[in-house]
């Protein structure tokens, strides 16, 4: 999601007109992705201000999180979030200022399947006595995915855009993923946005059971995708073999091992010489 959506912004804005409910134009709105926090900087987190923050024509700032804690549990360490926004901005120099005039959401996107029944919840920071708001510029919304894929799977509802973009986002594999995306997107950006997850996917391969099980779920979508241009007429051993081949050049593309290339997808080692 981090990775994805921060390299996309397009997708990003998006997601997030919908989910908020903004009323912005998406085609006329400028969007800029400030700060990522990948995997790999887990362990520098105390450095980082949030998992990703936006700036939606300089006067929406978004800051997202994506976890998979218990709902219970984000609501306190949410709102820690943006004090660390304030806190970090005020140590880097930064002007205040522009935090105080923009509208400042925190979205939660919370993947716990402890909560399913839990789907959505919005926070204002508020006194006790008096109700006075005490950020009159900020909201903190929580959104649980687990809780709008039961929805859609298990209770067969129809859901709205903003429903479905986090259908999307539960997604366990390419051909689900694919196939939930397609209802939001037209064909040409569904493409687009299939193609730059599997891109994304064969950067620099970590050769492990889950990077192999990556490459499996490549090939299953490159099979439906490949099926639906060629108008079924090869048949599906024909896409599936088709696919096993442009799984193995992206490999070799790669420089990994023959061996392995061979227990991933099936080819024989002498197949796969001859694609070299």
């Amino acid at each position: 999601f981090k990775s994805f959506f921060s390299r996309n912004p397009d997708f990003l804005k998006d997601f997030l007109i919908e989910e908020l409910n903004l009323d912005m134009n998406k085609d006329e709105t400028k969007i800029t992705v400030s700060n990522v926090e990948l995997p790999k900087d887990i362990g520098k987190e105390y450095q980082k201000k949030v998992d990703i923050i936006i700036y939606l024509d300089e006067s929406i700032i978004v800051n997202v999180e994506a976890n998979t804690s218990k709902f219970k549990n984000i609501k306190r360490r949410n709102f820690i979030y943006m004090a660390k926004l304030y806190g970090l901005t005020l140590k880097k120099g930064e002007d205040i200022k522009k935090l105080e005039e923009a509208d400042l959401y925190q979205l939660n996107i919370n993947a716990s399947k402890e909560d399913k029944n839990i789907g959505e919840n919005i926070y204002e920071l508020r006194r006790k006595i008096t109700g006075e708001t005490l950020i009159d510029n900020f909201t903190l919304h929580l959104k649980n995915i687990e809780y709008y894929r039961n929805l859609y799977y298990t209770k067969g509802e129809k859901l709205n855009r903003a429903g479905m973009w986090l259908v999307v986002l539960s997604s366990e594999n390419y051909e689900e993923l694919y196939r939930t995306v397609s209802q939001i997107l037209d064909e040409e950006d569904t493409d687009i946005f299939m193609d730059e997850v599997v891109r994304m996917n064969l950067e620099e391969p970590i050769l492990t059971e889950w990077e192999a099980k990556m490459l499996d779920e490549i090939e299953k979508y490159d099979t439906i995708k490949n099926s639906k241009e060629e108008g079924f007429e090869e048949g599906e051993s024909s896409g599936i073999q088709k696919n096993k081949i442009e799984t193995a050049i992206k490999m070799l593309e790669e420089k990994l091992d023959i061996n392995l290339i061979s227990k991933i997808t099936g080819l024989s080692k002498e197949e796969i010489k001859k694609l070299n």
